[in-house]
C-alpha cells in the first residue's frame, strides 16, 4: 500500500468514527425532539460546545490581573490582540474566532503547523492525535512558545477548521543570498577632529555568523603566516567553530565560498595590504557551519543564538532563509528571541528581488539590510529587496554597499594558505556589512565615546537605535527607475549608515538594560542552564524583571522623562527603540514626546515599527534654551507575569539616542519618576492607522455579562417549569417512561445499522487487501 493509499485508508477511518460516534448523538438528539413535545416546559438541553479560540473584550484595558482571572471562568488566556482583546480557549467569548485561512505562503508537498501559544497540553494532544507528524517541538502549558510539528502530503485546507491551529507554513529549502564598501560608511575625512576615532574597528567585539562555512587557512583569519593556529578565545580572529553540521567550506557543497566571503567582508584582517580588509577587522568571529552535502541544513535559530550569547556575541549576521514573503516560525522565534533576550540583534538579508522581501528579514526586531550601489551615490542596488512586508513594516532598517564587494575568496584546500579574493554582488554582502558597521557603534559605546554612565554593553535597542541615527537619507536617488524619498521608507528604511554623523556631535544616550558587566554576565550564565530543553522555551521559564539593570522599565500607561539643555545653532534629533511583541499579539507602542517650555508638544505615534525619531529643525528652536524629552508608554501588552519582562511579562525596557542637546538640566530623582500618562491630546507626528487604538477590532458579542462569572445562559422562562408543583411529577414519570423506551428502540435500530456498515468496510477492505496480494 502506498503512503497515500495509507492515509487516505487513516483519514477514512478517522472520519468513519467519528461519524459513528455522531450517528449515536443525532439519535439521541431525535429522542429528546419527539419528547420535548409533551411537555411545552421542558427545556431543551444544550449540546456541550467544544473548545476554541474565542475573542474576550474588556473595554478598559487587560491587565496582568484580568489575564489572570479568566482561568478562574473556565478560560485559558492565549494572546493579547489589542488593547481591550484577548484570544482565549474555552467554550464562551463575546466572539466566537471564525474559520480562516492559515496558511502563509505558497502549496508545499510538506507544511508546518504551528499552535496557538499557550494552549493547554490536552488541546495540543488532541491535534496531534489526528496526524502522523514529523520534527515535533512540543511546547508545554501554558507556555509563550508554541508547539510545531511537520506533515507531509495534506491538504492545508483541512487545518483552516481546526481549532487551536495559530497558522501553517509551507517547509522550503533555504539558499543563501549573494549574487571600497568600508572606506563610505567609515568615511572620516571631513570630521573636525578623527584623530580620537582611528582606532573604531570593532576592536574588543564578538560577532556571530551562521553561514556555509568558513576557510581557516586563508590569511584573512589564520594565526599567522604559516599556521592556522588553534581556535578559541586567544586565536586572532576565529574564537569558535561550530562543526557539528559541517567541517568547512568545501567545493562540492551548495554556496562554496559563500561563508567564506562573508566573514571576511566582516572581520578580515590582512598580514599585508588592505584590499579586501573586513569592515570591523578588530573584530573577532563565532562561526557555524550549517551547510553539509545535504545543502542548507540550519537548525532552530534560537540554538544559534544561545551560542552566540554564550561566547560573547550580541550580534549576529544571518545571509540566508526562505524563499517567501510570509512571516514564518522562524521570523517570530527571531522576535520572540530578542524580546526575551536584550543583548541581541540580528542582521538578515532581505535577497535579490526588489518585488519582494523574504523572511526571517520581515520580523520586527531585526535589522534587514537593503543593498546600494558601491559609489558614494544615492542609488540603490536594482536587485535589492525592499518592503513594505506583509504585516505593514517598512522592512529594510538600513542599506550598505552591495555591488562588487572584494572580500576572501575559499580555494577549496585547507592547507593551501591563499590570500586570494574575490568580488561579489548582493545583499549577502550588504548584510556583513551592517554586521561590522554595528561592531564598530558597539565599541564606541564599551569605550565611552558617547553622553553616557560609564562604558557598558549595550543591548540591541542601543544598537539599533544609533544606527538609525548614523544614517543618511539616500533621498533622490533611484532604483530601478524608481524614485527615492525622504529617509525612513519601505526602500531605504533609515538609509546608509555614516560613522561621521556619530563621531563629529555630542550624542547623549541611554539604555534601560545598562548593567554592571559582571551581573549582565551572572545573569547570563543562569540563562544559559538549558537543561536539554529548547533555548528560548528554557529562558522563558527563568523571569526577569531588570534587578540589576539601569531600568526603568514601563508598563501600561507609565512615562518617564528628562529635560535637556541645547546646543546653539542645531538641530534636535532625539531617537528611540524597543523590542516589539512577536506578530500576531498585541503590539506595545511606546512613543516620544518632546516639550519646549512655550508648552508646543512634539509626539510620535507609530504602533507598529520599534525605532522612531523626532527632529525639530534649529530654525525652530530659536531663544529655547531647554526642552523636555518624554518616553510614554501608549500601550503595553500583558502576560502570565506582573512585574516581569519578556515575553509573558508586562513591561518593556527602551534605548535612546539623542544629539542637539548640551547636558541633563534634571531629572525626577537618580532613577526616573513613573506617572500614569493624563488625558492631555498632543499634536501628533508620524501618524499611521493602527487596531492599537481604544476601539475594538471586533464588534462586541453577546456576552456582557460581569467577566467576572461564567454567564447563566439559562432564561428565565425555561426555569419556570421548575417552579410549578402541579402535575410535575406526572409530566416528568411520562417522559422518564416515553424516553426509556424511544432509547432502547433507537439504540437497536443504530446497533443494527452499525453492524451492516462494519461488516460491509470489512470485506470491502479484505477485498482490496486480496487485489493488492494479486498484483
Amino acid at each position: 500500500m502506498t503512503p497515500i493509499k495509507h492515509q487516505r485508508l487513516v483519514g477514512w477511518l478517522m472520519i468513519y468514527g467519528r461519524l459513528e460516534g455522531n450517528v449515536r448523538r443525532v439519535a439521541l438528539l431525535l429522542v429528546v425532539f419527539l419528547v420535548a413535545p409533551l411537555s411545552s416546559a421542558w427545556p431543551i438541553p444544550d449540546l456541550p460546545e467544544m473548545e476554541s479560540e474565542w475573542v474576550v473584550i474588556d473595554d478598559e484595558g487587560w491587565t496582568s490581573e484580568k489575564w489572570n482571572d479568566l482561568r478562574n471562568i473556565g478560560l485559558e488566556p492565549l494572546r493579547q490582540i489589542s488593547e481591550t482583546e484577548m484570544i482565549v480557549w474555552g467554550t464562551f467569548g463575546d466572539l466566537k474566532i471564525s474559520e480562516n485561512n492559515v496558511l502563509r505562503g505558497p502549496i508545499s508537498e510538506s507544511y508546518r503547523v504551528i499552535l496557538e501559544p499557550r494552549l493547554p497540553s490536552s488541546a495540543q494532544w488532541d491535534i496531534l492525535s489526528s496526524f502522523e507528524f514529523y520534527n515535533l517541538k512540543l511546547a508545554e502549558s501554558s507556555s509563550f512558545y508554541p508547539t510545531t510539528f511537520e506533515v507531509h502530503g495534506i491538504n492545508p485546507e483541512i487545518f483552516d477548521s481546526i481549532p487551536g491551529v495559530w497558522w501553517v507554513e509551507p517547509v522550503l529549502e533555504t539558499e543563501g543570498r549573494s549574487d571600497v564598501a568600508a572606506s563610505i560608511m567609515l568615511d572620516l575625512e571631513n570630521v573636525n577632529d578623527s584623530s580620537n576615532f582611528r582606532g573604531l574597528n570593532g576592536s574588543g567585539i564578538v560577532v556571530g555568523m551562521a553561514d556555509s562555512g568558513i576557510e581557516l587557512d586563508h590569511e584573512c583569519f589564520r594565526e599567522s603566516e604559516t599556521e592556522i593556529g588553534t581556535v578559541g578565545i586567544n586565536h586572532r580572529k576565529i574564537i569558535r567553530v561550530n562543526t557539528s553540521i559541517d567541517d568547512g567550506d568545501h567545493s562540492d557543497h551548495e554556496d562554496f565560498r559563500h561563508g567564506t566571503h562573508l566573514a571576511g567582508a566582516l572581520v578580515c584582517e590582512l598580514f599585508d595590504g588592505v584590499e579586501g580588509r573586513g569592515i570591523a577587522n578588530g573584530s573577532r568571529l563565532i562561526f557555524q557551519d550549517i551547510v553539509n552535502e545535504s545543502g542548507w541544513s540550519e537548525p532552530d535559530i534560537d540554538w544559534l543564538l544561545v551560542e552566540d550569547l554564550e561566547y560573547g556575541a550580541v550580534i549576529h549576521s544571518y545571509s540566508w532563509g526562505d524563499v517567501t514573503e510570509a512571516y514564518t516560525s522562524r521570523s517570530w522565534l527571531l522576535d520572540a528571541w530578542h524580546r526575551e533576550v536584550p543583548w541581541s540583534l540580528a542582521f538578515i538579508a532581505p535577497g535579490n528581488n526588489p518585488n519582494k522581501l523574504y523572511e526571517p528579514a520581515n520580523a520586527r526586531n531585526v535589522i534587514s539590510v537593503g543593498g546600494t550601489m558601491k559609489d558614494n551615490g544615492t542609488d540603490l542596488f536594482t536587485g535589492s529587496s525592499h518592503g513594505p512586508t506583509e504585516e505593514g513594516l517598512r522592512g529594510n532598517f538600513i542599506v550598505t554597499p552591495a555591488v562588487g564587494i572584494v572580500s576572501a575568496a575559499a580555494d577549496g584546500n585547507l592547507s593551501s594558505f591563499n590570500d586570494n579574493m574575490r568580488s561579489s554582488t548582493g545583499t549577502s554582502s550588504s548584510t556583513a556589512l551592517g554586521a561590522g558597521m554595528a561592531a564598530i557603534i558597539q565599541q564606541m559605546v564599551q569605550e565611552n565615546y558617547f553622553i553616557q554612565n560609564g562604558s557598558f554593553t549595550p543591548s540591541g535597542s542601543q544598537l539599533r537605535v544609533l544606527l538609525a541615527m548614523s544614517a543618511e537619507s539616500m533621498e533622490g536617488g533611484q532604483q530601478g527607475g524608481e524614485e527615492i524619498g525622504v529617509a525612513p521608507n519601505s526602500l531605504q528604511g533609515w538609509g546608509r549608515p555614516s560613522l561621521k554623523n556619530l563621531v563629529d556631535s555630542r550624542v547623549w544616550i541611554y539604555d534601560s538594560y545598562q548593567m554592571n558587566e559582571s551581573q549582565r554576565l551572572n545573569l547570563i550564565d543562569g540563562w544559559l542552564d538549558i537543561n536539554g530543553t529548547r533555548p528560548l522555551d528554557s529562558m522563558e521559564k527563568k523571569m526577569w524583571n531588570g534587578t540589576g539593570a539601569q531600568g526603568p522599565f514601563l508598563k501600561n500607561g507609565e512615562r518617564v522623562g528628562w529635560n535637556f539643555t541645547l546646543q546653539n545653532n542645531t538641530d534636535l534629533n532625539v531617537f528611540l527603540s524597543f523590542n516589539q511583541r512577536p506578530f500576531g499579539q498585541f503590539s506595545d507602542n511606546l512613543n516620544l514626546v518632546i516639550t519646549l517650555p512655550n508648552g508646543t508638544m512634539y509626539e510620535t505615534n507609530d504602533s507598529l515599527e520599534g525605532t522612531e525619531a523626532l527632529t525639530i529643525n534649529s530654525s525652530d528652536l530659536n531663544g529655547v534654551e531647554w526642552v523636555s524629552v518624554e518616553v510614554i508608554a501608549k500601550n503595553v501588552g500583558v502576560g502570565n507575569y506582573t512585574n516581569m519582562l519578556g515575553n509573558d511579562g508586562d513591561q518593556v525596557g527602551f534605548a535612546l539616542a539623542i544629539k542637539g542637546v548640551g547636558g541633563i538640566v534634571s531629572e525626577s530623582e537618580s532613577e526616573p519618576e513613573l506617572q500614569p500618562e493624563p488625558n492631555t491630546e498632543l499634536n501628533q507626528e508620524n501618524e499611521t492607522e493602527s487596531g492599537s487604538s481604544g476601539k475594538p477590532i471586533y464588534d462586541k458579542g453577546e456576552w456582557s455579562g460581569e467577566k467576572n462569572e461564567i454567564p447563566d445562559k439559562t432564561n428565565s422562562d425555561s426555569k419556570s417549569w421548575l417552579t410549578n408543583k402541579n402535575g410535575l411529577f406526572w409530566v416528568g414519570g411520562s417522559c422518564v417512561v416515553l424516553t426509556t423506551i424511544s432509547v432502547v428502540v433507537v439504540a437497536i435500530i443504530s446497533n443494527a445499522i452499525d453492524k451492516k456498515r462494519k461488516k460491509k468496510e470489512i470485506d470491502k477492505q479484505t477485498s482490496i487487501y486480496e487485489n493488492n496480494l494479486d498484483k
